[in-house]
């Protein structure tokens, strides 16, 4: 069968849309974060340069607009883009009842001093007074508080994804993030390396956060709690690594007081104590633990002094009475180098129950995999051959203006024949679109076949400058086969 090589061509003109927001570029426009965001307006993007910016306690201003570095998802850029609180006060504070449309992206948050009672901020960043903002890609690391060194929210419900949390300290609670009496969710971060004295890598005070496939390991509290402590709150806890924490005198993965969390799809793992309760640590606590596995723990997986805590579908080392629960070597990967996914021999596979399972694991694969729900924050996932989708002859920059043109190959390696009924490119950055490239009859390719395409799309004149990332899709009934993206620099 013969496709046409044109098919995805032309099909993305326009693409940034004719009608975008004002960018204000730092320093470019303006020298400062804040100068830019106090002459911003709703909907625009502020959007700062590589480079270092000493300045602290940034103020959105109630503002729904975009703050955020040139190419958010690119790990090096992010590294490069910092701002630097020089230990004068916390660095972007967030109090003037924010939605999630006021958007923190992209940066490096480092140097900052929060402080303690009764104004309690964080080192980094700080949500108060029904603040809601959303912070997505930025390192937050270095920061110092009495509370709260990386986050601290309260009496907020800010969306914290895809950040990593690194290396802050505390004198008291929540070395990474302290959230009190504040729903936030936390979402696909890395919270490593922090310390507090309760609660190294979050503490949780009084509320009922989610917290999601989070990768929450290496956290210290010298008193009790390396990687979460909950104080009369009961968080939704799920697809979560908690490993390699040291939670002092009690409780190296959890410590709980007080407090009834919903924890399932966790693997607990290598944590340490200098008592007992290596695992999890509970006085007048009654958790639930669905789909976990405790192993490796020092001092053994529970320290119960008061409570009881439920555990079901879970592997525990040593064993624990409940329905489903088993008690063998998880079979981890390379648990001495940091790696807690199961091997295909792991008797964890095929052994959870899906009563509270999410729809994906901890790298976003696909739950269940196989013939049940695998125990564990990872769903063993075998790929499966499919269509292949590669993206090539894109320039690393492009004029304001300017005709972007790029090829998307699609190739079949497998033994039968399989198609694609649909394809849509999306664009990430200063502006963000989304848009259809094909939609139709299936496009059958034999084994062995492939076909290359030409995407063509305009650039305007208005579009904002800075770094974007190009993903184009190609799907099947409304499911995706394959992807692939680059980035590009649009400049003048």
């Amino acid at each position: 069968m013969q496709i046409r090589s044109s098919l995805f061509a032309g099909a993305a003109l326009a693409l940034f849309g004719s009608a975008v927001a004002t960018t204000i570029n730092v320093p470019g426009d303006v020298a400062t974060i804040q100068g830019a965001i106090s002459a911003a307006s709703a909907g625009d993007v502020v959007a700062v340069h590589p480079g270092t910016y000493l300045e602290h306690q940034i103020d959105f201003m109630g503002k729904a607009i975009r703050v955020t570095g040139t190419d958010p998802t690119n790990p090096q850029v992010v590294a490069a883009t910092v701002v630097d609180g020089q230990a004068a006060g916390t660095v972007f504070y967030f109090h003037r009842g924010e939605t999630r449309q006021s958007v923190l992206a992209g940066l490096t948050i480092t140097g900052g001093l929060g402080e303690g009672y009764p104004n309690n901020r964080a080192g980094g960043v700080t949500c108060r007074d029904n603040s809601s903002p959303t912070i997505e890609h930025c390192l937050i690391r270095n920061n110092a508080a009495g509370g709260g060194g990386g986050i601290y929210a309260k009496d907020s419900a800010p969306l914290v994804t895809d950040c990593k949390i690194q290396n802050n300290q505390v004198e008291f609670r929540g070395g990474g993030i302290y959230c009190h009496l504040a729903p936030m969710e936390i979402a696909r971060c890395t919270i490593v390396d922090n310390i507090a004295a309760f609660g190294g890598g979050i503490t949780c005070n009084d509320c009922m956060p989610q917290i999601h496939e989070c990768d929450i390991r290496g956290n210290y509290g010298s008193t009790g709690g390396g990687g979460i402590v909950c104080a009369a709150a009961n968080p939704s806890i799920v697809n979560c690594m908690i490993v390699e924490n040291d939670g002092g005198a009690a409780g190296g993965g959890f410590s709980l007081a007080q407090s009834n969390p919903l924890i399932s799809n966790c693997t607990i793992a290598n944590n340490i104590v200098s008592s007992s309760g290596g695992g999890a640590f509970f006085s007048e606590s009654s958790p639930t633990f669905v789909n976990c596995i405790f192993w490796g723990d020092a001092g053994g997986e529970f320290d119960v002094y008061s409570g009881t805590p439920t555990a079901n579908y879970c592997d525990i080392q040593g064993g624990f009475s409940g329905q489903g629960n088993i008690q063998n070597d998880p079979r981890f990967v390379a648990p001495a180098t940091g790696d807690f996914h199961i091997q295909p021999t792991s008797p964890c596979v095929d052994r959870g129950t899906a009563m509270t399972a999410p729809s994906i694991d901890f790298d976003g694969d696909p739950r269940p995999a196989g013939s049940g729900i695998d125990i564990g924050a990872d769903e063993l996932f075998t790929a499966i051959c499919d269509l292949q989708l590669t993206l090539s002859d894109y320039p690393a920059t492009i004029p304001r203006g300017d005709r972007l043109v790029f090829k998307a190959t699609v190739a079949n390696s497998c033994d039968s024949s399989l198609d694609f009924d649909s394809a849509a490119l999306s664009v990430t950055g200063p502006a963000e679109t989304q848009q259809s490239l094909y939609d139709g009859a299936p496009i059958l390719f034999a084994p062995g076949a492939q076909s290359t395409y030409t995407v063509g799309l305009q650039v305007p004149l208005t579009v904002p400058l800075g770094g974007y990332r190009v993903a184009v899709g190609i799907y099947r009934s409304g499911e995706l086969v394959d992807n692939d993206d680059f980035t590009i620099q649009v400049v003048e």
